[in-house]
């Protein structure tokens, strides 16, 4: 049978040499210097984000530890206390890692790395804070553990706590729905998350009023508020 005259067999034909790069060329140059550069960014964020997670383990443990706070106990000096140590601890320790990191670069670049562990420390000593000195945040973030705390407290019998937690939370949420946020979407996000929480608080309340002592059993605490309740503010 004839071979296919078309077909042209390229096996034995001589491979061509793969051009090496002249490293003194000022373009090569250029990108070593460029892929340096990025390898280091990488290995930075990496390191930072190590940071930033175990800043966040550690913070979310610690509001975890201050909801162990019983008026029945009487363990609240003694929970502060090692709470304030573990939170002063990642300061000294962790955070300033992130420091030395940052130092002489451009802190944006290293956002997304360091922002999630800021802001668990943020509401984790900011919740300490509160249960201290009993008063008002800026930081909407700490809504969540104040709602926490009240159905704790309800379940302890504390209900003066439910009381002044409700009233807290109230005070928050009046001043922040009178913001003009709607364009800040995470910020209006964190106010639908807050109003959720007075409302289970004002429902915990409304029960000890209504039920006194058989509050912690009836009451549901995990029924959602309908989207069109009116907050009464506008």
């Amino acid at each position: 049978m004839p071979k296919n005259q078309g077909y042209r067999n390229n096996n034995n034909a001589p491979r061509r040499r793969q051009a090496q790069l002249d490293e003194q060329n000022p373009v090569v140059q250029a990108f070593r210097n460029y892929a340096s550069e990025l390898d280091s960014k990488h290995d930075r964020h990496e390191r930072i984000l190590k940071l930033s997670r175990d800043i966040t383990i550690e913070s979310k443990r610690i509001i975890f530890f201050l909801h162990s706070i019983d008026s029945r106990k009487q363990n609240k000096s003694k929970v502060l206390e090692e709470a304030k140590q573990r939170l002063t601890k990642l300061i000294d320790v962790n955070f300033r890692a992130i420091a030395q990191e940052l130092r002489n670069q451009d802190v944006y670049q290293f956002r997304a790395a360091y922002s999630p562990g800021l802001q668990e420390f943020i509401e984790a000593y900011t919740y300490m804070e509160y249960l201290e000195n009993e008063d008002k945040d800026r930081v909407s973030d700490l809504t969540g553990e104040l709602m926490r705390r009240c159905i704790n407290s309800l379940g302890s019998g504390d209900t003066e706590t439910c009381m002044e937690t409700c009233k807290a939370l109230q005070q928050f949420y009046t001043g922040y729905i009178s913001l003009n946020c709607q364009r800040a979407r995470e910020l209006w996000r964190k106010i639908t998350t807050m109003r959720q929480s007075m409302l289970k608080t004002e429902n915990v309340c409304y029960n000890v009023k209504v039920r006194g002592g058989e509050a912690a059993k009836c009451a549901n605490f995990d029924q959602k508020p309908g989207d069109d309740t009116d907050e009464g503010f506008y």
